[in-house]
C-alpha cells in the first residue's frame, strides 16, 4: 500500500464530512467524478447538478448538526482505484445528542494524479 495514497484517501473521506459541517456544496461535489453517486436510506443520486440537490435537501433536514468521521478502513487499493469503509456519526449540536450512525463505503478512483470519489453508500 503505498503511504501517499493512504493518506490522501483518508484526507478526502475526513474532508467530506468536514465540509458537510460547513455546508459547503461546491467543495463537497469537487470531491466526486462527474458521474458520483450517493446512495443510502435517503435514496439515490447520480452526476454533480443531481448531487447538488441532493445533498442540499439533506442537510437543510440537519439543521446545525456535526458530521464525525471514524474508523476510516482501506479494504482494497489499486494504483488507479480503491475501496474504503468508515463510520459516520452525526451530532446534534445544541443538546449533543447521536442524531444517527452510519457506516459509509466508498469507491475512489485516481484521476489525474488526485483521489476522488465515485460512490458513496450510505448505510
Amino acid at each position: 500500500m503505498n503511504n501517499q495514497d493512504y493518506m490522501e484517501i483518508h484526507q478526502l473521506i475526513t474532508l467530506a464530512d468536514q465540509y458537510a459541517n460547513q455546508r459547503k456544496v461546491k467543495e463537497y461535489l469537487a470531491l466526486f467524478t462527474e458521474d458520483g453517486e450517493i446512495t443510502g436510506v435517503l435514496g439515490s443520486t447520480t452526476g454533480q447538478e443531481q448531487l447538488a440537490n441532493f445533498i442540499a435537501r439533506t442537510w437543510e433536514k440537519e439543521s446545525d448538526d456535526l458530521h464525525l468521521t471514524n474508523s476510516i478502513m482501506i479494504t482494497q487499493l489499486t494504483d488507479q482505484t480503491a475501496e474504503a469503509t468508515s463510520i459516520l456519526l452525526i451530532v446534534e449540536k445544541e443538546n449533543k445528542t447521536i442524531a444517527d450512525v452510519s457506516q459509509i463505503n466508498h469507491r475512489l478512483v485516481k484521476i489525474d494524479g488526485s483521489w476522488k470519489f465515485t460512490q458513496r453508500k450510505i448505510g
